[in-house]
């Protein structure tokens, strides 16, 4: 699409008295892409062009249409011949010549209007852009402005580090990742433990022989631990008995009593070495 047709939808726009948000509506579009139309960077396609044409109920050939001249704009020429006409008209005055070439080597030197090209105007949407990002998130620009500040203001091994203007500490992005990874592995670890004990609990509920094991494994160590060696017969005997009354483990629950000698031995052997 060129300039004049984006000049010419403007119009029509206008003379419509809507705005673009209004048109975007209309059409089911976004502003943005209204917004490219006007600036001559896109083109919309036929069926938004069939819809443009009714809702200003004219034809496409005169929406496309690029000879008439632009609104609010004199035709070209127009003034030229005007003055012509005037200065044909009017006696020549000494001195004229001189102004009338002064005023057009001042009209020479005036800059002349350019239109934008659509690289200059593709840098200015995008400037626009980064503005309207920025403006949304403030918190990350002045994050980002400090970081750099940091940087460059303290030495290279606490070049990483970056400065938190909301919370006014320092952090270290980097030490983030190893703190997942520990909590992680730690998580891991309590379900591998966890799983381990619910097998095991399992194995000594159906298995009742485990369950005996177990017993003569953890009372030497929980009666020596509790200095309970004066009465640890009479604690077998009461685990012996428990056993057999609430399992029916009479047997083999009377290893249990093999434990008694070795527990001894095991107990005079680190008085002993102490």
């Amino acid at each position: 699409m060129n300039i004049e047709i984006a000049n010419r939808m403007v119009q029509l726009r206008k003379k419509k008295g809507l705005s673009q948000e209004e048109l975007a509506e209309k059409l089911g579009i976004s502003r943005q892409a209204v917004s490219k139309w006007e600036r001559a960077e896109s083109s919309p396609d036929t069926d938004n062009l069939i819809l443009l044409a009714r809702l200003y109920q004219i034809s496409l050939d005169d929406l496309l249409k690029t000879d008439d001249p632009v609104e609010n704009r004199d035709p070209e020429g127009i003034v030229g011949e005007k003055e012509e006409k005037i200065s044909l008209e009017l006696p020549k005055v000494p001195g004229q010549e001189e102004v009338s070439v002064a005023e057009n080597s001042q009209k020479e030197e005036q800059p002349s209007l350019e239109i934008p090209s659509e690289e200059s105007v593709k840098e200015a949407a995008e400037r626009l852009q980064k503005q309207a990002e920025q403006m949304r998130n403030p918190t990350a620009d002045s994050y980002e402005k400090n970081a750099e500040q940091l940087q460059w203001q303290q030495p290279a091994e606490k070049s990483e580090s970056d400065f938190s203007q909301e919370s006014g500490v320092y952090s270290d992005p980097i030490s983030e990742e190893p703190h997942r990874h520990s909590i992680s592995n730690q998580m891991i670890g309590i379900c591998v433990v966890a799983l381990l004990i619910c097998i095991v609990l399992w194995i000594f509920l159906t298995i009742k022989w485990f369950l005996v094991l177990g017993c003569i494994i953890l009372c030497p160590i929980i009666a020596r631990s509790c200095h309970l060696e004066g009465v640890y017969p009479v604690l077998i005997t009461i685990l012996y008995l428990v056993l057999g009354f609430l399992f029916d483990l009479w047997h083999p629950g009377w290893m249990l009593y093999m434990t008694i000698p070795i527990f001894y031995a095991w107990v005079g052997n680190q008085k002993k070495k102490d």
